[in-house]
């Protein structure tokens, strides 16, 4: 904000909307790219339900439900799959980017005794 006063006195039209485009694109690309993924490694969801679930509580409650959205997507996520597993259905695991997936064997697997 500071900023902004400044080159209002300053350089006055270019340097303003230098400043104005700047902090536009900025705000853009932290919210849309950088937001998500630091909150998919905090809670361990998907960076897509981050965005929209940040979308739809922002949409109904304002900026207090943009700050719970991340947190009940999470609860959400973490009851759905203890309900998954309490009925013996088996989430499909997400593939961990850190980790490369073992090779697929042609070695059929032994009988349960």
């Amino acid at each position: 904000m500071l900023v902004g006063v400044v080159t209002l006195f300053e350089d006055f039209p270019t340097a303003t909307i230098i400043w104005t485009i700047y902090s536009i694109l900025y705000q853009q690309i932290e919210n849309n790219l950088i937001q998500p993924q630091i909150q998919r490694r905090a809670v361990d969801i998907n960076a897509f339900l981050v965005v929209v679930s940040v979308l739809f509580g922002s949409a109904l409650l304002g900026v207090i439900g943009a700050l719970v959205a991340v947190p009940v997507a999470a609860s959400i996520q973490i009851a759905v799959n203890e309900y998954l597993d309490y009925r013996g259905i088996q989430p499909r695991p997400e593939p961990d980017d850190d980790e490369p997936s073992p090779p697929p064997t042609d070695a059929p697997e032994p009988a349960p005794a």
